[in-house]
């Protein structure tokens, strides 16, 4: 990771954000023609899902989102 990119230490790990962000989306609906879009999320480079930042300069991480998006995909799958 750049110098400036968003990084953090957690239980004796480091974790970041890339500069430009590594954004993921799953639509509402699935992947048919006519889905809607979901909501878009950055992931960390240790595999964390995040809210987005305000903007990609943000040097703080937003929350943790990763357990609400689990439990979403999976009602939506049913």
């Amino acid at each position: 990771m750049q110098e400036k990119a968003t990084k953090w230490y957690s239980e004796g790990e480091i974790d970041g954000l890339t500069t430009n962000g590594i954004l993921i989306m799953h639509p509402l609906d699935g992947f048919a023609g006519n889905s809607k879009p979901g909501i878009w999320r950055e992931v960390s480079v240790d595999g964390g899902i995040y809210a987005l930042r305000e903007s990609r300069s943000t040097p703080q991480k937003s929350s943790l989102v990763w357990l609400i998006l689990l439990l979403y995909l999976n009602r939506s799958s049913s």
